[in-house]
């Protein structure tokens, strides 16, 4: 009888073990189930965020290249304004020597005619003492 006690007692305690045991399975089970669903969601979210920067990244790409382009057709447009105000600059220089030019040849011609002015003047007043005399 007590060997059949003995082997009661060991074998309630071997189902109980057994039983703490399979407890402890389950539970590293639900853990490892709930580490293989934080996985999932982890790798969810670092896709994600993979995808959010590529499509970042390709934007600044894009913005750039839109800046170094806007970039460019300012320098051309400036290059052109400048190119521009330039032949202004030096049509109005031509113009001004033309007038420089016109302004010297009147300002000759003008003490030529009072030389020949005064020439004639001399010339009647001459003309006019000869006569009194």
């Amino acid at each position: 009888k007590e060997s059949l006690d003995c082997y009661m007692k060991n074998n309630r305690s071997l189902e109980l073990s057994n039983i703490e045991l399979t407890n402890e399975s389950n539970a590293k089970a639900k853990k490892l189930e709930l580490a293989e669903v934080n996985k999932r969601n982890v790798e969810k979210e670092l896709s994600s965020l993979s995808d959010e920067f590529t499509r970042f990244k390709l934007k600044a790409i894009e913005d750039d290249t839109k800046l170094k382009q806007k970039i460019r057709d300012d320098r051309r447009k400036d290059k052109n304004t400048i190119k521009q105000k330039d032949s202004e600059i030096y049509s109005l220089k031509v113009r001004v020597d033309e007038m420089d030019g016109a302004i010297e040849s009147e300002r000759r011609d003008r003490k030529r005619l009072e030389s020949v002015v005064a020439n004639m003047r001399r010339t009647l007043e001459d003309d006019l003492e000869a006569k009194k005399s």
